[in-house]
């Protein structure tokens, strides 16, 4: 809570703002972070190493997460700046198949990986 203080607002304006109560902002907060852990393994992603050590301030799902992720129904994966795109395309294609999941990364990090052959040109023009 001190944290959410140190960026000017509190636990109890956010959720004004959001037109909740604040009771439920530290366990939808919860639901959001140990669901996207589940949905993730789900898809053979590991969290960051650091997980494990925040995780015990988490509480346990009690019951499957009502938050729903991806898009329209499919992993919707959008690079960040130190991730392999490779790597995660080729776990996602695993996963849940070619064709079957979003993703937006830059196209100079998939130029000339398998599948993406065409990459070449757009990058080039």
């Amino acid at each position: 809570m001190k944290e959410l203080r140190q960026l000017g607002r509190s636990p109890k304006e956010i959720a004004r703002s959001l037109g909740l109560a604040p009771s439920l902002i530290v366990p939808i907060v919860q639901a959001l972070v140990r669901g996207a852990v589940v949905y993730a393994r789900g898809l053979g992603f590991e969290p960051h190493r650091d997980f494990r050590r925040a995780a015990r301030f988490l509480e346990p799902l009690e019951e499957p997460c009502a938050i729903t992720f991806g898009h329209d129904g499919e992993p919707d994966y959008v690079q960040g700046p130190y991730d392999d795109a490779s790597l995660v395309l080729e776990t996602l294609g695993r996963s849940v198949g070619a064709g079957n999941f979003h993703f937006t990364v830059s196209a100079a990090d998939i130029a000339g990986e398998p599948g993406y052959e065409d990459m070449d040109m757009l990058i080039e023009a």
